[in-house]
């Protein structure tokens, strides 16, 4: 059986690939747990990752075929929050707190949970005929993996609601036009273009990292607390050697040469 989640490593750039075409990338526990491994190293050997899915879609969300759930005889008893508290609820956090900067690369649907993971890259690609579907509501479940907290700060709380509400779906175009997604771009270039964006990234000073962290920051802390933060994210990178590289090459008119320490 196909391993859930393919890793690919090439200089400081990495790829994680959802690997379950068949299920158009129906996330179950394994492939939650292969991605957490995944993750690890990742973040030990890269300095950017892409997070793209095989086949025509992206996610479609947890696998409802019996791969995400814990079984009760009972249907009164069934917690469907169950494996967002074990699974999850922790690989998005983890995502969010990366020590790297991580791209995610759209095609297909981006459905449910699916469409969690995908909105929350730091800089989000998606492909002419991607897809974002809420479809909570229509198996009567709430929306989930954080998708509240992105969605209501992004688009609004109506917006957010009509989405949520109805279980609705929106395309590419009017998750650009929403301020969802960086850029959208014809499918055969979806990862042409994800790669070349990560190589740029990886070529950047070790403050990427910083910036990325205090970006989520500052959609929850209060602009005092920015404030702190920012101050000691400064002095940390004008701790680093590629500050001083960066000053070098301002000063010699040329290009910096930042090797992300």
């Amino acid at each position: 059986m196909p391993e859930p989640i393919e890793l690919e490593i090439t200089g400081k750039v990495a790829q994680i690939r959802l690997n379950r075409p068949e299920a158009l990338n129906a996330l179950n526990f394994a492939m939650i747990e292969a991605m957490q491994a995944a993750l690890d190293e990742a973040e030990a050997r890269a300095r950017v990752l892409v997070v793209s899915g095989n086949g025509r879609a992206f996610c479609s969300g947890a696998d409802l075929s019996g791969g995400f759930t814990y079984p009760t005889e009972r249907e009164e008893e069934q917690d469907c929050g169950a494996p967002l508290e074990t699974h999850l609820n922790p690989l998005m956090a983890r995502l969010r707190a990366l020590r790297i900067t991580w791209i995610s690369a759209l095609q297909g649907a981006a459905a449910g949970g699916g469409a969690a993971l995908g909105l929350a890259g730091d800089m989000v690609l998606a492909a002419e005929d991607a897809q974002f579907i809420m479809a909570f509501a229509r198996i009567g479940l709430v929306p989930d993996s954080g998708i509240f907290h992105m969605l209501v700060r992004t688009i609004g709380r109506v917006r957010a609601n009509e989405m949520m509400l109805l279980g609705g779906r929106f395309g590419a175009g009017q998750a650009l036009e929403w301020g969802l997604v960086n850029r959208v771009v014809p499918g055969e270039r979806l990862m042409a273009e994800a790669l070349e964006l990560a190589q740029r990234i990886a070529e950047g000073p070790a403050s990427l990292s910083a910036i990325r962290r205090l970006s989520w920051s500052a959609l929850d802390e209060d602009f005092a607390a920015m404030l702190r933060a920012e101050r000691e994210a400064q002095r940390d990178s004008g701790r680093t050697q590629d500050f001083g590289e960066g000053v070098r090459a301002f000063l010699e008119k040329r290009l910096p040469r930042f090797t992300g320490s």
